[in-house]
């Protein structure tokens, strides 16, 4: 979470006011003791901004969560930006890559899955005005068993 919130720092540095974000964590989740696997979280964020919101007008919007519910840690990252469908067309007119920072996380994703018994999965959610007040791209994860320190001592 240290690290996530220092990486918008940077990039609230290169958007001025127009960048808004929040990062909200159940209250019930003890973050010294929780543990995600380094570098899964930070590209989705990256990709929410490089992708959804850096080519709208106005303020951009990045909401960061995370809860727990049974055994399950689930993170989500909501934005108010362009779907993936918008981010590809602007990519295919303006001729640029794909972002990379994404496969590799696929494949860091497929070796944590392959190699421990707590797989994290993701999901993409298109957030739609009416539903969420906001359009937008939600991405949520789930790490199916949360580190508990009780375990551990």
């Amino acid at each position: 979470l240290e690290n996530l919130e220092l990486y918008l720092k940077l990039e609230a540095l290169r958007f001025g006011e127009d960048l808004k974000y929040e990062i909200i964590v159940d209250e019930n989740i003890p973050t010294e003791y929780t543990q995600i696997p380094s570098m899964i979280v930070q590209p989705y964020l990256e990709n929410a901004i490089n992708n959804g919101i850096m080519h709208i007008e106005g303020e951009k919007t990045l909401i960061i969560r995370l809860r727990k519910e049974g055994e399950q840690l689930i993170c989500e990252i909501d934005d108010n930006g362009m779907d993936r469908n918008e981010a590809r067309m602007i990519r295919q007119r303006n001729q640029l890559e794909k972002s990379k920072s994404l496969g590799a996380t696929f494949e860091r994703l497929r070796l944590f899955n392959a190699g421990y018994k707590n797989k994290i999965l993701i999901e993409e959610i298109p957030l739609t005005e009416k539903e969420h007040g906001f359009k937008g791209t939600r991405i949520r994860m789930l790490v199916n068993k949360v580190f508990n320190y009780e375990e551990h001592k």
